[in-house]
């Protein structure tokens, strides 16, 4: 049993013990946005606190940990995107999704862009998901937050975040892009990531503990 995108306020003790019992191996939190002022705006009626403590929750439980968030939500920029990044990195995931805000007709954030931004053909969009990093520019974008720096805030994400892209024909591309988005030292920690085994890098962190 796999799901993805669980409310972080409906998890406690009871519930993951039945998830357990009936055979689940993972929860993945619907994060959205690590900036308090961003997630305070999409009014999702919990808190950054809840998703916290339900993350340390689903860990106590031993179950795989997935973590959802929303580039590019209204209010939302650059600068704040790192808070995201920021709250990835601090929870331990074992998976993410980075997804690209999506303005969908009658939402309020739809409402939100007609007033703050612009949208692009909603039949031919992309989510910017794909691990063999290939996409389409982002429909949407605001003059905070171009289609550019989404793209930008995509690929930092996904570099220093979790070892997204693993496919090793792909990393010409990722140098391109690299360079063409000046994400140098997002492509440092990929590469040493990739490789680089993961005991090597907790000893070079680490070295007392060996």
């Amino acid at each position: 049993l796999w799901v993805d995108n669980v409310r972080a306020n409906l998890i406690d003790e009871e519930m993951i013990q039945l998830y357990t019992d009936a055979g689940g191996l993972n929860i993945c939190l619907g994060v959205e946005s690590g900036h308090p002022d961003v997630f305070k705006q999409i009014a999702k009626g919990e808190t950054l606190e809840d998703i916290i403590k339900s993350a340390e929750l689903v860990r106590k439980h031993h179950l795989s940990l997935g973590l959802c968030f929303v580039i590019g939500l209204p209010g939302d920029n650059l600068e704040r995107h790192s808070y995201s990044m920021r709250l990835a990195r601090a929870l331990k995931p074992d998976y993410i999704f980075w997804n690209t805000c999506i303005p969908w007709p009658g939402t309020e954030v739809q409402q939100w862009y007609l007033e703050h931004g612009e949208i692009g053909d909603l039949r031919n969009f992309s989510s910017l998901i794909d691990p063999r990093v290939n996409f389409k520019e982002p429909v949407c974008s605001s003059a905070d937050f171009s289609k550019e720096d989404r793209i930008k805030a995509w690929l930092m994400a996904n570099m220093e975040t979790q070892n997204y892209f693993r496919h090793w024909r792909d990393i010409p591309k990722l140098i391109s892009l690299a360079l063409k988005y000046k994400l140098y030292r997002s492509f440092t920690i990929y590469f040493i990531k990739y490789f680089v085994p993961n005991k090597i890098l907790a000893m070079a962190i680490n070295p007392k503990y060996f």
